[in-house]
């Protein structure tokens, strides 16, 4: 700056040659690329009478350094007279915007702004990557609109909804998809506000609005291919029409959790989508052998795979496989083929679910899907069994009267009773499945047979009067009932060779373990919430504290494979993936004050009673620390004798029940300091009572608890010194 003061010759001389309107419009034309002298004066509309006077000019910008000559002739801007070019534009648009509106207006954030016209541009542009000179024009039309109405109160979702107007008029259409606004209409907004009881649920229900639009409109903007989070248009095109059931869909811009394929129908109506560019393999005229069923199966899934996705569902894979007339005779021969080549090409990346519902009134082609699936439950097992395939695990669940006899015989004695819903519709029914732990982060591919469960298959027989909440209640309580039976039940594996390859294949060591028990239950959130239709964790507390309760009597975590004696033995029978802190690192993790309180357990719901004894754990510095898979909030907890407690807990743990992080469970072993003088009871280790000073007997509590890590860091969580009431 002080050389400018010195020298202002330099740059007044600049600011002179710019005076003249003729010297601007002729740096504007050399910044479309160069151009001879006689074309220069051809494009400004001069005469050759006034040839001196446009030299000049040609000299004084020569002068300065803003242009020069080429060899051939033709005159172009220097990297000074390109900077002045930019100049002048900015220039341009600001001073355009100030004369020609100068009026407030509401910004996205509904604070008063000035209108500025060179911001309304510059938006656009970052926002589409559309080009200066097209936003210019669109923007310009927008303000003149804007100028004719004259309208009451100007906001930028107006203005907004003017541009994507004015784009899509144009043809630009992708740019349309990026600028838009994704929300909720007002009507709808104000009937929900109309109608609140839960402004949780109100939030959460806008929240997965804006998320949903977003993913459906992502793949068509002018942005997809540079952030690719939403949906590739090949899905949009299915789930459009019908043939995807993605669930949920508002998640998948953070991760999607799963595609459902409707087998019957993706065979039935390919061709139709196929006329609108997706690929589909083969088309369905050619599905007329079981080789070309499971090619196309085979062809879908690695489509699928291709895009990311870690779960995929085959909805009625025996039903369509059994209507292909050679199914029968085939399946011997082609089904362990398949298998192997699904088992070969993903490796560990595959986990295998397969699951059959059959009503009792069967149809022939009930029969014939019946015995297809037989012979797939068959196939997998006995190559799982003999170590054929390269998966992690496999998962075999049947329901229905009909079937569970012959599925029984071919896997053996690995059943438990168990529920199954369908995720999409929350009508449970209740099963018997055959269950093997499935590591939690692994995909899975789920080969399912049925679409939906209706009042017929849920055993119900509607009378007059009978209304679809008597159908929830009864199918709830039906649920609750498979639920009770099923926790109370535990299954061990007596054949030690068994044990020993289950054992080795889940990466623990064999001789440690005292019992390997092949235990397995969806998790508690997902089945509570199915049973209540409701995904929220008061309410679930609330309605159903005895089915949480017996759950978290029975199993703490998801997955339990064992017992052991010793801290170590039973750290090590956790998958392999998960991982032991050590005194050192749960002090950074927790924090000192939470390490001086005690002993400590964090892990994925493990209650005191099925880990390490009280006197063991007081002994051992150790922890297992772990994510849960679930996308969304999995269900709190602890469930202290007095319910209300547990009740209040939640509301205070739980910051956002919407939040799509994914939480940590916590449990820690808190001492509780007692005295026998006063009965009453203080938090920590205490030598003598607050009170009257009597001597005080310190025992310990487990609490569990939701860890929100996206929200907030571990320790302030715990930092909150939550006081819940305590018994001895």
């Amino acid at each position: 700056m002080a050389e400018i003061a010195e020298r202002p010759d330099r740059v007044a001389d600049v600011f002179e040659a710019l005076r003249d309107p003729m010297r601007i419009q002729i740096l504007i034309h050399l910044d479309r690329g160069p151009k001879r002298y006689s074309d220069l004066m051809r494009i400004l509309g001069l005469d050759k009478d006034k040839s001196s006077n446009f030299a000049y000019h040609i000299r004084v910008l020569r002068g300065l350094r803003i242009i020069d000559k080429k060899d051939d002739g033709a005159y172009q801007l220097t990297e000074l007279g390109r900077f002045i070019v930019a100049v002048i534009k900015d220039l341009h648009v600001r001073v355009e915007s100030d004369i020609l509106f100068q009026q407030f207006l509401l910004s996205s954030k509904l604070a008063p702004v000035t209108f500025d016209l060179y911001a309304m541009i510059s938006a656009l542009t970052r926002e589409t990557g559309i080009d200066q000179k097209t936003a210019q024009n669109v923007c310009r039309e927008v303000l003149e609109i804007i100028r004719k109405v004259d309208p009451e109160i100007i906001t930028t979702p107006l203005i907004r909804e003017i541009t994507c107007a004015k784009l899509f008029e144009h043809g630009l259409e992708s740019y349309r998809h990026s600028f838009t606004r994704v929300g909720a209409p007002m009507y709808l907004v104000g009937r929900k506000v109309r109608r609140l009881r839960d402004y949780n649920a109100l939030e959460a229900a806008l929240s997965r609005r804006v998320l949903t639009e977003y993913t459906l409109l992502e793949p068509y903007s002018s942005q997809a291919g540079d952030r690719a989070i939403g949906l590739t248009r090949d899905l949009s095109h299915l789930y459009q029409h019908g043939l995807l059931d993605i669930e949920p869909l508002h998640k998948w811009v953070v991760g999607p959790a799963g595609i459902v394929v409707d087998l019957g129908r993706v065979l039935e109506e390919t061709q139709t989508v196929e006329r609108r560019g997706v690929r589909i393999y083969p088309p369905p005229h050619e599905v007329h052998r079981l080789s070309d069923f499971l090619g196309f199966v085979a062809a879908l899934i690695d489509e699928l795979s291709a895009f990311g996705i870690h779960y995929v569902t085959l909805e009625g894979f025996d039903r369509a496989a059994a209507s292909v007339p050679d199914a029968e005779e085939k399946a011997d021969e082609l089904l362990p083929i398949f298998i192997r080549h699904l088992s070969s090409k993903y490796g560990k990346r595959l986990t295998m679910v397969l699951d059959s519902i059959y009503t009792p009134e069967e149809s022939p082609l009930d029969r014939r899907a019946r015995a297809f699936a037989t012979k797939l439950v068959a196939t997998v097992s006995e190559l799982f069994g003999s170590g054929g395939l390269n998966v992690p695990s496999v998962t075999i669940r049947v329901g229905g009267e009909g079937i569970q006899a012959e599925i029984s015989e071919v896997v053996g004695s690995f059943f438990l009773p168990t529920l199954l819903f369908d995720p999409n519709r929350k009508m449970t029914v209740a099963g018997r499945g055959y269950l093997v732990p499935v590591p939690e982060e692994s995909p899975i591919l789920w080969i399912t047979t049925f679409i939906s469960i209706n009042m017929a298959r849920c055993g119900l027989e509607p009378e007059a009067g009978d209304t679809i909440e008597d159908a929830k209640d009864y199918i709830r309580d039906t649920a609750i009932r498979a639920l009770d039976a099923g926790l109370k039940q535990k299954l061990q594996v007596r054949d030690k060779a068994v044990k020993r390859k289950v054992a080795i294949r889940l990466g623990m060591d064999p001789e440690a373990s005292q019992t390997v028990t092949p235990l397995g239950m969806i998790g508690l959130y997902e089945i509570l919430s199915a049973l209540l239709n409701t995904t929220n964790p008061v309410r679930i507390i609330k309605e159903a504290p005895r089915a949480a309760r017996i759950f978290i009597r029975s199993f703490g975590r998801r997955f339990l494979l064992g017992v052991s004696r010793s801290a170590k033995a039973a750290a090590r029978m956790y998958y392999s993936d998960s991982k032991v802190y050590g005194n050192a690192a749960i002090r950074r993790k927790l924090g000192d004050d939470v390490v001086e309180r005690g002993a400590y357990t964090v892990g994925s719901f493990i209650p005191a009673e099925l880990s390490i004894p009280l006197k063991d754990r007081a002994m051992c510095e150790w922890s297992v620390v772990r994510r849960m898979p679930s996308a969304s909030f999995f269900i709190v907890p602890t469930l202290p004798r007095d319910a209300e407690a547990c009740v209040r807990m939640v509301e205070k743990v739980i910051l956002n029940e919407s939040s799509p992080c994914t939480p940590w469970i916590a449990a820690v072993a808190v001492p509780i300091s007692y005295c026998k003088n006063c009965s009453k009871n203080f938090l920590g280790r205490m030598p003598q009572c607050r009170i009257c000073k009597s001597e005080t007997a310190t025992y310990e509590r487990d609490m569990y608890w939701v860890v929100p890590v996206n929200k907030s860091p571990i320790r302030k969580i715990f930092k909150r010194r939550i006081r819940y009431p305590t018994t001895k």
